[in-house]
């Protein structure tokens, strides 16, 4: 079947140990870990059985609901339990295809940063050579990366306007709907909903401890946009932060650009006019 086997006839599970043991013993001792190791580590776990599989399961689960677990090991937890939800989901074989595809478009993406980097590097080199500011060609041009990172802006900035202008509605209807009145429950349990209530600079002024118990289960893939653009927005501080903008980030990279967002016919136009105010850059500090 699927999970006969411990799926180590690669070493699979011994690379996948010793990356998991390095990951957990540094966050453990409050230091985050190594991007390379996080890598090696996801990697290997595409290719454990389903049986191993479901015990890290446990094991994370168990480790993130542990009260003794520091701040950053129980953000690794969850971090890894998201990864290994979405992997079983999928047959072995295919989870495997997946992570090697992914190796290879990520090492092409490496290679090409690493080549657009040297050629920028030459340019200016050339620049200064010749005295001249580098008006010829390729200086207009812009990266896939710069692209795609513009467009994931744009998408989570058009979520926070829709998410925020659907959960004042809900909040203040006196006659709610099903659905308004199902999201106004999600908004009393779900400290990270009530965030996008908040203006910017209340959510910057939150003590870093807030954000300490947050994390990205139970939110919806619009509302994953919405919470990482007010977050950023208001350029939250903070190992808590930063560690739940980590999550979230890593969340919406894996998200298609059209988020699904809440109907229109559950958002007032007085909301909607409010949410556009509200997307708005905030304005230059006084002089």
């Amino acid at each position: 079947g699927d999970g006969d086997g411990d799926g180590d006839g690669d070493g699979s599970v011994r690379s996948y140990r010793r990356c998991a043991g390095e990951v957990d013993e540094a966050a453990r001792a409050g230091a985050a870990p190594p991007a390379r190791v996080l890598a090696e580590r996801d990697y290997a776990l595409a290719f454990l059985s389903d049986e191993l599989l479901r015990a890290e399961y446990e094991r994370y689960a168990q480790l993130y609901l542990e009260k003794e677990s520091p701040a950053l090991l129980r953000g690794v937890s969850e971090m890894a339990l998201i990864k290994i939800g979405e992997l079983l989901d999928k047959p072995r074989a295919r989870r495997i295809a997946f992570a090697q595809r992914k190796r290879e478009d990520d090492a092409r993406k490496a290679q090409a940063k690493t080549a657009e980097s040297q050629a920028k590097e030459a340019a200016v080199c050339n620049g200064r050579g010749s005295g001249s500011k580098g008006s010829g060609g390729g200086g207009g041009s812009v990266s896939e990366e710069a692209r795609t990172k513009q467009a994931q802006g744009v998408a989570n900035e058009k979520a926070f306007c829709a998410v925020s202008a659907a959960l004042r509605a809900a909040n203040t209807s006196t006659r709610p709907s099903v659905e308004e009145a199902a999201l106004v429950r999600r908004l009393r349990s779900s400290a990270e909903l009530r965030l996008l209530l908040l203006e910017a600079d209340e959510v910057r002024r939150m003590p870093p401890s807030s954000f300490a118990a947050m994390g990205t289960n139970g939110l919806k893939a619009a509302e994953t946009r919405a919470l990482l653009h007010m977050l950023q927005r208001a350029r939250v501080s903070g190992a808590p932060a930063a560690r739940l903008v980590q999550a979230l980030g890593v969340k919406v990279e894996a998200l298609p650009l059209e988020a699904e967002l809440p109907a229109e016919g559950h958002i007032k136009a007085s909301e909607v006019n409010m949410s556009k105010e509200r997307c708005l850059p905030p304005p230059p500090p006084a002089p």
